[in-house]
C-alpha cells in the first residue's frame, strides 16, 4: 500500500548555477552547501507533503542547466504537472535567457503549472534584477512569481503553493471530463428515447 494518495511530477529548470540543486537540497533535506557542483544530466528526489489532509508525493527532477544537456532536459518535461523556472537575481544574464526557457516549456510542457523563481535573494547587495522587473516578466507570461534563498531557507513555501495549484488544475480537468461524459450520456439517452 502506498504511503501517499497522489504523485505529482515537478521539474526544476533554468541556467546553470542559478541554485536549482540548492533549492532542492534545502527543501527535501533541509541542507545547504555553498560548494554545490553543477548537475550532470538530472537529479531526482521524492518528498511527501500534506495538503489539506492528503499526502501528496512530489517527484522533483533537478535538470542540468548547461546547453549541452538541453536535449536531455527536454525529455523530462513529459508527464510533469509543475515546473519551477529558476534564475539568479544577481545575474542579469540568467534573467535575460528566461524567454528561451519559456519557449521551451511551451513546446514541451504545454499544460503545466509554471512558477518563476528568483533565487539568491540573500545576496541583496549584488542584486541585478529587481523584484518588480521579475514580477512584470512573470505577469506577461501568466506565471506565478516567488523569490527564494536556499542559503537562508527563504521561499520554500513555493512547493506547497505549487502543489496546491497543481491539485486545483487537476481537479478542474477531472471536472471537465465528468461534464463531457455527462453530456454524452444525456445525448445518448435523449436519442434512445426518441
Amino acid at each position: 500500500m502506498n504511503d501517499f494518495e497522489l504523485a505529482c511530477k515537478v521539474v526544476l529548470v533554468g541556467d546553470s548555477t542559478v541554485g536549482k540543486s540548492s533549492i532542492l537540497s534545502r527543501y527535501v533535506n533541509n541542507l545547504y552547501s555553498s560548494s554545490n557542483v553543477s548537475t550532470i544530466g538530472v537529479d531526482f528526489h521524492l518528498k511527501n507533503i500534506n495538503i489539506d489532509g492528503r499526502i501528496i508525493r512530489l517527484q522533483i527532477w533537478d535538470t542540468a542547466g548547461q546547453e549541452r544537456f538541453r536535449s536531455l532536459t527536454q525529455g523530462f518535461y513529459r508527464g510533469a504537472q509543475g515546473i519551477c523556472l529558476v534564475f539568479d537575481v544577481t545575474r542579469e544574464d540568467t534573467f535575460q535567457r528566461l524567454g528561451n526557457w519559456v519557449k521551451e516549456i511551451e513546446n514541451f510542457a504545454k499544460d503545466c503549472v509554471v512558477y518563476l523563481i528568483g533565487n539568491k535573494i540573500d545576496l541583496d547587495a549584488k542584486r541585478m534584477v529587481s523584484k518588480e522587473t521579475a514580477e512584470q516578466f512573470a505577469k506577461s507570461y501568466n506565471l506565478k512569481y516567488f523569490e527564494s534563498s536556499a542559503k537562508d531557507d527563504t521561499g520554500m513555501s513555493l512547493f506547497e503553493s505549487l502543489t496546491r495549484d497543481m491539485l486545483r488544475k487537476r481537479n478542474r480537468e477531472e471536472n471537465k471530463q465528468i461534464d463531457v461524459q455527462n453530456n454524452k450520456n444525456l445525448e445518448s439517452s435523449f436519442f434512445n428515447c426518441c
